[in-house]
């Protein structure tokens, strides 16, 4: 059976056992008609997704991601808040390290585990505003954001933001359609964990109050209590991270300042970078999605009537205005927050929100999608996939030397810790404990040491607390330099030519403890 053919859905194109075991063909013709779609062809076509990917990615990688780097680092040590973010990323993966060990595939894994689980409430979300084969249709569209393709291996916050927007998303339309109390709950957990994840969870806040309002909810006393509910859930899930950044000065707050709230971009800049922003998520992350769209919107066009609908009308117009809100408002916030504050708008800050384009621009053409074919849609996904998978093979380090990217997974970090090792083993009589440098080249080497040594972060306790204060006193460290000189000291090893301005030193220890 060919990949092409395990990923058809039944009815259209795949052999499949029947109720005695036996093969039967559902090879589709005009006289059949369509089966329908279930829950397990979409668990069928995100394993597949999800096992190519992992298989291209991790072979196509030297070095494991930057992000799941630093969630590898923080583990070390759980705490309420770390200098950076919130700390629910880093408890989530802790166990899974717990038991299998403290290797960079275990944070692939469960990275795409994360993803794949906000992709069944994605389409769950779907199914339940517009059915099955609309909500279906999104999905595959979706897949094809490079985001949620090109970096299915990462683990980071915004991983586990998108599990808690789409969550949350899914919470509030059934807490605005029952008005029952549980849903609420649900709301207000799915926000406060968001909140535990990364503060963007606000933008989810944003757009649960505006389809609130939107919806006259604000009329009805059992939606008022509710969202009263979820609010005092959310803080309350909150609560002990806020008393955290309270005795730790806000610290991932300034480092938001620092990074990219801070820059104060001038007004023509503002303007330039918003619109830039903007273009990037729609045009360039998004652009395969919108292939998929239009090729199977254009072969749609060619058939017949749309199907008879049995959805009342106002809950068709309900769905429609809910899905515009989540695919439009978060984007046009963060441009909007980018042209007042002047902030430096990361490319990572859509990766949450972005999937929700999907279905509010299929939204632009509702009758569409109904009378679309599922076979065609998914041999449109298969080739786009193809596609994405041969460019990123290419672009990585085992292409094609002038299409080589030099991004990060093209780093050589066993190569760097093998100049190391040998030196830092005559010098400290044994092999190292700690790392000294910036956290993301550190960890990327310390991974590849004997016994993984720990990485102080830019040489600054407050930013390691798992490591204690005497411990590069007793035992020495490895200091990995940035910006080394063209002359460097005599006792700085550059790396070589292929990394440039890179380098280190051995720290010897000042009170040497024979216990390292």
């Amino acid at each position: 059976m060919t990949i092409g053919s395990f990923l058809c859905i039944d009815g259209y194109e795949i052999i499949l056992l029947n109720q005695d075991s036996k093969f039967m063909s559902l090879a589709q013709t005009s006289s059949q008609p369509k089966q329908p779609l279930r829950a397990s062809h979409v668990s069928v076509l995100l394993l597949v997704f999800a096992g190519v990917w992992l298989w291209h990615l991790s072979s196509a990688s030297l070095t494991a991601p930057q992000d799941n780097l630093e969630q590898l680092l923080w583990t070390h040590s759980l705490q309420w808040g770390y200098y950076k973010h919130p700390p629910l990323p880093t408890w989530l993966l802790w166990p899974w390290l717990t038991l299998f060990g403290w290797h960079a595939w275990v944070s692939y894994l469960w990275g795409a585990f994360v993803s794949l689980l906000a992709f069944v409430l994605f389409w769950r979300l779907l199914a339940d505003l517009r059915g099955r084969q609309y909500a279906f249709l999104a999905l595959l569209a979706a897949l094809c954001i490079t985001y949620y393709n090109g970096r299915l291996y990462y683990y980071n916050h915004n991983t586990v933001l998108m599990l808690f927007v789409c969550l949350s998303a899914w919470a509030s339309w059934q807490a605005m359609q029952t008005q029952r109390r549980k849903w609420w709950v649900v709301l207000g957990l799915a926000l406060g964990a968001g909140a535990l994840s990364k503060y963007q969870i606000a933008i989810s806040v944003l757009c649960v109050l505006v389809f609130f309002i939107q919806q006259g909810a604000w009329r009805i006393a059992a939606q008022r209590q509710g969202l009263v509910i979820a609010g005092a859930v959310s803080m309350l899930v909150f609560a002990p991270h806020a008393f955290w950044l309270q005795a730790n000065e806000f610290a991932p707050l300034a480092y938001a300042r620092e990074s990219s709230l801070g820059v104060s971009l001038s007004g023509g800049k503002r303007v330039i970078h918003s619109m830039r922003w903007l273009v990037d998520m729609l045009l360039n992350r998004a652009l395969p999605a919108w292939l998929l769209l239009v090729i199977v919107a254009s072969l749609a066009a060619k058939l017949g009537e749309e199907k008879a609908s049995t959805e009342s009308e106002s809950n068709k117009v309900k769905a429609r205005a809910f899905l515009l809100i989540w695919g439009a408002v978060p984007l046009l916030f963060i441009v909007f927050l980018g042209l007042v504050t002047g902030a430096e708008l990361a490319p990572h800050w859509g990766t949450a929100f972005l999937l929700f384009a999907i279905p509010a621009a299929m939204e632009l053409w509702p009758k569409l999608w109904p009378r679309a074919q599922i076979k065609y849609a998914l041999a449109t996904f298969v080739m786009l996939q193809a596609l994405l998978l041969l460019a990123s093979y290419l672009t990585s380090y085992k292409g094609p030397a002038n299409l080589r990217d030099k991004h990060w997974r093209s780093i050589d970090s066993a190569r760097l810790a093998s100049q190391i090792e040998p030196k830092a083993q005559e010098i400290l009589g044994r092999p190292a404990r700690v790392l000294i440098g910036s956290a993301n080249i550190s960890m990327a080497i310390a991974m590849q040491l004997p016994g993984k040594p720990l990485v102080l972060v830019d040489g600054r306790f407050d930013r390691s607390p798992w490591i204690p204060a005497d411990l590069v006193e007793r035992c020495g460290a490895i200091e990995i330099i940035k910006g080394v000189p063209v002359n460097p000291p005599p006792e700085v090893q550059v790396f070589g030519k292929a990394y440039p301005g890179w380098g280190w030193k051995i720290v010897r220890p000042t009170r040497p403890d024979a216990s390292c």
